[in-house]
Parts: C-alpha cells; structure tokens; sequence
C-alpha cells in the first residue's frame, strides 16, 4: 500500500520513517484514521444555500428586456413590410387600374416644383398597353432591388416615363422610389396685350418668351384671352406635352396667329364681323392674334367720288390666312388710285427683287458686251439706259472681268407711280493687266412704272464710290 505523508501529502518509500520534505515522522495508525476521514469528507454532500426571492425592481427590468425584445422584433418586421418594395409597386399599380388618384400619388415621389394635372397624368399613364406596362414596371423594380442600379420605365410610345431608384428608410430598410419623368414647358411668343392661362395658372403675353417650368406629361387645357379692339375673343384648346421632347414649346407668334389683309384697295375701309374699324386696308395691314380656332368675316368698302359705297364679298379668315379680298363685278366704278398702285407695286420687296434682276442682268451684259441683255429694264428714252449703252459700246475689245458680290437695298420713297431706291454695291473689276480693284458704291435709282405696271429704270446715279486694290 503506498504510503504518504499526512502532514504534506508526499509519497514516501516503503522504509522511510520521516517526510524528506516536511521532516513530520510517518504512524501508520494516523495515517489510516486521516484517511478515513477524508474518505467520510469526501461523499458528504455540501450544504445547500438558502434560496432567495427576485425583488420587484429585478422582476420589473426582466419584464422591461423581453418586452423590448419581442417589439424589437415585431417592429423590424413591420417596417420591413412596409417598406417593402414588391407592396409599394403593386399598390401603384392597383391604384392606376382603379383609377385611385389618391393611391397613385401616395406611391410616387413627384420632386418639389413639379406641376401636373392629376387625372391628365394618369390618363396619359394608362394610354398604353397597361398588361405590358406593369410587367415592365415590376420586372424593373426587381432588377433595381438586385443590383441598386436605378432604371428608367419608358411609355410605349417611347418616351421616358418613370425613374425606378433604390433608396433606404433609416439606412437599414431597402425600398425603391418610383419618380415620374418630368419636362419643361415654355410659351415662344411676340404677342402682346393678351392673357394666358394653362393648368389653372394665369400669364400675360408682353411680346417676349415665358418659361412656365416644368411639369408632368398629358393634355393640358390653355385659355387664351385678347381684348383688342379690332378682334377681341377668347378659346380654349388643349396642348399635349410629353418628354420625347427637352423642351416642349407652345407656339403663340404674329406669323403664325395674324390675318393679313390684301392691299389691292389698299384705302378701302375694314369691317369685322359686320362692324367698322374706321381704319383703311393700308392702315392696318394685318389683324389679330386669332387663338385657337377663332375665326371672323371681313368686308371692306370703299366710295368713289359720287359717294356711291361698294361692298366687298365677305371672306371668313382664320389665323395665318391672307384676306384676299375683291369687288363684285357690278361696282365697275371701283379703280385703283394711284397710291394704291403704289402700294401695291412699290414695295420693298418687289423693289429689291427688281433690282437684284437687273444687277444679275447687268453683269452679264457688261462681261459679255451685249447691251441687248438689259434693255427691257429701262424705261423708253431713259437716261440710265442710254448711258450704259454708250460705256458698253466704248470697251473695245481688251479683256477685263466684273464680279458683282453684293447689293442692298437701304432706302425706299414711293410718289405717286414713281419710286427712288438708295442701295449700296459691292462688285470686283479684274482689268487686262489682272489687277483687280473691289468698288464699294452708293447708288440712287429712279423707278417709274410703264402703262402695263412694270417697273421700269429711269435714272442712275452714282452718289461715292471707294476704291480698294484686291491685289
């Protein structure tokens, strides 16, 4: 049997009397009682501790912890559902085919300075295949969710129609904002005096362009309103707007919206609607704005020195018509006076042309020495005319080269049947040493009409001419 020390508990050998490391003596009797003992220790069981009873404020803040737990949970499940992408989609979707504006605006997230008319909106959303249109939108809505990247949904008409964009509530919970596409809309106009209301907001027209912003696509209702005395009216008509444009312009400009009135009897008197203007044709020249389908009826009238009045046959005009107005066959008495003849062949426009002719006429002639090319633009026995003849004939036959490059009409005064025309020339003389000079010229031409109205060149006179070596 091993023995040990009962003092250290070191093993000793079968013939030591005395503990090496304590020096205690070895009895084998108090060896054998010790370790009955500790035999007797060692199976007793150990006391048991009283228990004790939690206190109310330990019970309290168990209670507090697992409520808080439990809210914790069921509240990340709340928000998760209701932050739900897949719910937010199906109730826009569900709210268009109701027809729910309600539902429809709660689910989209319209930017601050947008405008739009509620039900335009949505009726211009549901004018398309609606099956296709909502397979789009949830297929998108479940590719934004993938990858975060954000996506366009487009009309199927092309055009863009709603921004799909991941977003997080709290920066925890990931949903998705549906964000309708919006455009800018703006009025090009040169009207004045006249009032414009589109989507309920009133603008007034002073001749320069207005930006009214942007807004949703659909069919919007525009009022516009002229109080005028010549043609006061007011329509309505509707104006669709979409973004398959950047910008979407409405259109309200004079050439577009004015009457303009034939000066044939330019001194004839106007009557709109049956009611006089006491302005003459040639006093007016044109009438309106007409908006929107807006359309009257015009007479003029004239008396000749009798006083016998005649009345023209009535013309209904619309916007950007020509009221082209006549006399009926019976009122023979009905000739143009001499202003009006003026008038009507003295303008800048048929005067420029003329001259344009003949500057295009004249250089042929001079380069090809042959008068012949421009004797119909002179007047018989005109000046002009005679002069020009007598340079050409006195060339010879050296070779030299004219290149008319500009020519501008500046000035015109009409009397009676005459015309004066100030104008300035540009034109290039290579002459038959090659040195070529551009001349800048200052001329006044004379204008007469013949028996059968045609313009016809009197005079020409050269009022300074600047000499420039070309080379």
């Amino acid at each position: 049997m091993a023995k040990f020390c009962i003092e250290c508990g070191s093993a000793l050998s079968e013939e030591q009397a005395f503990c090496e490391k304590c020096g205690t003596k070895y009895n084998p009797a108090t060896t054998s009682e010790h370790q009955k003992q500790e035999s007797v220790t060692t199976i007793s069981p150990l006391p048991k501790e009283p228990s004790k009873n939690m206190t109310r404020k330990q019970k309290v803040l168990l209670v507090t912890i697992v409520a808080v737990v439990i809210c914790g949970a069921i509240g990340h499940t709340i928000i998760k559902g209701l932050t739900a992408s897949e719910k937010k989609t199906v109730a826009f979707l569900n709210g268009l085919t109701d027809v729910d504006e309600a539902v429809v605006y709660n689910n989209l997230s319209i930017p601050d300075g947008i405008s739009y008319d509620k039900k335009q909106y949505i009726s211009y959303l549901k004018e398309q295949d609606m099956y296709a249109f909502k397979e789009n939108v949830t297929e998108t809505v479940r590719s934004v969710e993938l990858d975060g990247i954000t996506r366009i949904v487009k009309h199927e008409n092309g055009s863009d129609l709603l921004l799909i964009k991941e977003k997080k509530w709290l920066s925890l919970y990931p949903t998705i904002d549906i964000i309708p596409v919006s455009t800018e809309v703006m009025i090009a106009t040169d009207i004045k005096d006249a009032k414009i209301q589109f989507n309920g907001k009133k603008y007034d027209l002073k001749g320069k362009d207005i930006s009214l912003k942007k807004f949703l696509p659909g069919s919007y209702k525009i009022k516009a309103t002229t109080e005028n005395a010549i043609i006061p009216h007011t329509a309505k008509w509707n104006v669709d707007v979409t973004t398959n444009k950047e910008k979407n312009t409405i259109i309200l400009l004079q050439e577009y919206l004015m009457v303009t009135l034939d000066n044939e009897y330019s001194d004839s008197v106007l009557f709109v609607n049956g009611k006089s203007t006491n302005k003459t044709i040639s006093e007016l020249k044109e009438i309106g704005p007409f908006f929107g389908e807006t359309t009257a009826k015009l007479t003029i009238q004239k008396e000749n020195e009798d006083g016998a009045v005649a009345i023209s046959d009535e013309e209904i005009v619309y916007a950007g018509q020509l009221a082209d107005f006549s006399y009926p066959s019976e009122y023979s008495f009905i000739l143009k006076s001499k202003a009006e003849i003026a008038e009507e062949y003295f303008n800048e426009d048929v005067v420029n042309r003329f001259i344009d002719q003949f500057r295009y006429a004249y250089e042929s002639a001079l380069n090809n020495k042959d008068y012949e090319l421009i004797t119909d633009f002179f007047a018989p026995n005109a000046v002009a005319g005679k002069e020009i003849k007598d340079v050409i004939s006195g060339i010879g036959d050296e070779y030299y080269h004219y290149n008319f490059t500009s020519n501008e009409l500046r000035d015109l005064k009409v009397d009676s049947n005459n015309g004066t025309a100030k104008t300035y020339e540009e034109f290039y003389f290579t002459d038959d040493q090659s040195k070529t000079t551009l001349y800048q010229r200052d001329k006044t031409y004379n204008i007469a009409l013949d028996n059968e109205g045609n313009l016809k060149i009197d005079t020409i006179s050269i009022d300074n001419t600047r000499r420039t070596p070309a080379n």
